[in-house]
């Protein structure tokens, strides 16, 4: 398997066995956290398809739509949200045809400024298909958080 000069390993679409198609997804969410935990916007969307079509749903938020827009909402919400950390608390990849079903739960937890931490305990689902022979994220959904009863705690 060839990696390319984002991480992210370039498959060739005839030839995927389905333990490469998971593998390259478990290789994606890998990606996905280090990129979301460093704040940065531009290798997270080295992870996503390049394409008007993509989508994001948000917690708590309208859709967002097209690469473009999901770029300058990562951007907006790093910026916003110095420090916090995402960590699945369960994640599974399933082979659906030519692609990848992920669903989950995350815990996100965010420093606030008055110096205590705020958790957020979510779930998550994901289609992630080959695009131009590399595992990338078409759909990424998730739920509305359950704020947890004791989850502001001081550091």
């Amino acid at each position: 398997m060839n990696k390319t000069s984002n991480g992210v390993t370039n498959k060739n679409e005839a030839t995927n066995s389905t333990t490469d198609l998971i593998a390259a997804a478990i290789e994606l969410d890998s990606l996905f956290l280090v990129a979301f935990n460093n704040g940065d916007a531009e290798a997270i969307m080295k992870l996503y398809w390049n394409s008007p079509e993509l989508r994001v749903y948000p917690p708590g938020e309208m859709p967002v739509n097209g690469f473009d827009s999901v770029k300058a909402w990562y951007v907006k919400n790093f910026a916003s949200a110095r420090g916090a950390k995402l960590e699945y608390l369960s994640s599974n990849n399933v082979l659906y045809d030519d692609g990848v079903i992920a669903h989950g739960a995350f815990k996100w937890t965010m420093p606030m400024e008055d110096g205590s931490l705020m958790t957020i305990v979510s779930s998550y689902a994901e289609f992630k298909s080959l695009k131009e022979n590399k595992m990338v994220i078409i759909l990424d959904h998730s739920s509305m958080p359950i704020l947890l009863a004791d989850s502001t705690q001081t550091k």
